[in-house]
């Protein structure tokens, strides 16, 4: 048991005894408010009062002139905002700074705010102490697929930061989506493997509501932010008005981090320039070789604090840095392009899957690097790191593309083409083997005969797919 003072938000000061874990559900629910962010509350609130300001905050871009300064990164009750001076050098994002400057009047005559001209802009650190966690960010990831066997690393990497999610960039909202596929034999996979991950976090995380207290020691209300994320499951083949608001990052509901999780029953999409794949910041694919132990009903709370921790940690990135990192990763998936053929080379484009626009797959890169720094407890997003998570999305492409790749035989059957999954294994195995006799195609597809039989009739006779080479094989007719 430790001993905190809490501010009179639970009316006069006192002392209160609470256990490490209490007090991780207490912040999680705006009960308890540091000195740190009641001292920057103030000060904001005085700064809006004096002519000339010099004030300490955190930097949210706004584009490549304006940014807001908050008074803390849990917070968005109060903030400023801040214009530079030409030939001042733009602050990093999500970085603590000082900064000196004079009000201006901005806007309409119906809409008039103020505005801080900025002509003095030092980094430096918050007094500020760190939240942190009891488990590692390991520890934290083989919980989450514990009772689950063969998944990829890689992939498990990608679920993980799902949670984790990333701060809000130009021009494009935070949050990451995934879109899950598997294969059509187990149709209920993905969804088994998305509900064991979420019981794996407390559910009073998944849609929390926010809430407003009054701070007697400012004498003012305030919106505490000590976990601004939510999440948005949807089907993949009837994705809802609101979730396609949120791929397309248009609305922007008290600035939270919206993570998406896109659910398929079938293992790819119906076609490749399908919105929800288009918007999707990493398509995974569950292969079926994945399989699903005994699963838990019990949610351990340090998941939780793991996952609170994360989001109150918001690393910096100089904009030299985030202008550097998305050509390096317009770049990489160009040159994976290059390597493919008949998939890849359909998908790279504006509005395809691997666009390569401001909202395309060089952001979702950034996006990943930003989360697993948050994830490593980091203060910063450098290239090296933004490299790495370049590196690890392009191996992830190449695992789904090996899936697609194998299901078309290499192009040789459109992956549009009406096939039922026994249809497209015979298929395939012809494309890639050449001619057979009937019992081999059974056996190599694992089919009986008699079931067997009605696929390559139908193939046969119906799809005019295959045809007789000989007197007792069978081929694939060429594409």
């Amino acid at each position: 048991m430790s001993v905190f003072q809490f501010p009179g938000l639970l009316g006069k000061e006192e002392t209160k005894k609470i256990s490490l874990r209490g007090r991780w559900i207490e912040r999680e629910f705006g009960f308890e408010y540091t000195q740190f962010e009641i001292k920057q509350i103030e000060e904001f609130s005085k700064a809006k009062k004096v002519e000339l300001v010099e004030i300490y905050g955190f930097v949210s871009w706004i584009d490549r002139t304006k940014f807001l300064l908050l008074p803390t990164r849990t917070t968005n009750s109060s903030y400023i905002i801040c214009e530079g001076i030409e030939g001042m050098d733009f602050p990093p994002n999500n970085q603590y700074i000082s900064c000196k400057g004079k009000w201006k009047y901005s806007g309409t005559a119906q809409s008039i705010y103020k505005i801080l001209v900025v002509d003095d802009i030092q980094l430096d650190k918050p007094d500020y102490k760190k939240f942190s966690s009891d488990i590692k960010p390991s520890e934290f990831q083989g919980n989450l697929f514990e009772n689950w066997t063969n998944i990829d690393p890689i992939q498990q990497n990608f679920l993980t930061q799902y949670f984790i999610s990333s701060p809000s960039l130009p021009g494009r909202r935070g949050g990451i989506t995934v879109s899950l596929f598997n294969p059509p034999r187990q149709t209920r996979l993905v969804r088994h493997l998305n509900s064991d991950l979420r019981r794996s976090i407390a559910p009073e995380l998944l849609g929390t509501k926010q809430m407003i207290f009054n701070i007697s020691e400012l004498k003012h209300r305030h919106r505490l932010l000590p976990f601004d994320w939510t999440e948005e499951v949807s089907d993949f083949e009837n994705i809802s008005q609101n979730t396609q608001d949120l791929l397309n990052r248009k609305i922007r509901i008290n600035d939270l981090e919206q993570s998406i999780s896109l659910l398929s029953k079938k293992h790819q999409p119906n076609n490749f320039d399908s919105f929800g794949l288009i918007k999707s910041d990493y398509p995974i694919v569950i292969e079926e070789h994945v399989e699903r132990k005994t699963h838990s009903l019990y949610a351990d709370l340090k998941m939780t604090q793991f996952i609170v921790a994360a989001h109150m940690n918001s690393p910096s990135i100089e904009q030299k840095i985030y202008d550097e990192s998305l050509s390096h990763t317009r770049n990489a998936i160009k040159k994976f392009v290059d390597t493919k053929s008949h998939l890849a080379t359909q998908l790279l484009g504006h509005d395809k899957m691997l666009s390569l626009d401001f909202d395309g797959k060089p952001t979702s890169i950034l996006n990943l690097a930003i989360s697993q720094q948050r994830i490593s407890n980091s203060d910063v997003v450098n290239k090296n790191r933004i490299i790495s998570a370049t590196r690890e999305y392009i191996k992830n492409l190449d695992i789904v593309f090996r899936v697609w790749d194998d299901r078309t035989a290499g192009g040789k059957i459109h992956p549009l083409a009406s096939l039922n999954f026994d249809e497209e294994k015979v298929l395939v195995f012809l494309h890639k083997n050449g001619p057979h006799i009937f019992e081999d195609i059974c056996k190599a597809t694992d089919l009986s005969h008699d079931r067997g039989k009605k696929i390559i009739d139908y193939l046969h006779n119906k799809k005019n797919a295959i045809y007789m080479y000989s007197k007792d094989k069978y081929a694939a007719v060429p594409s």
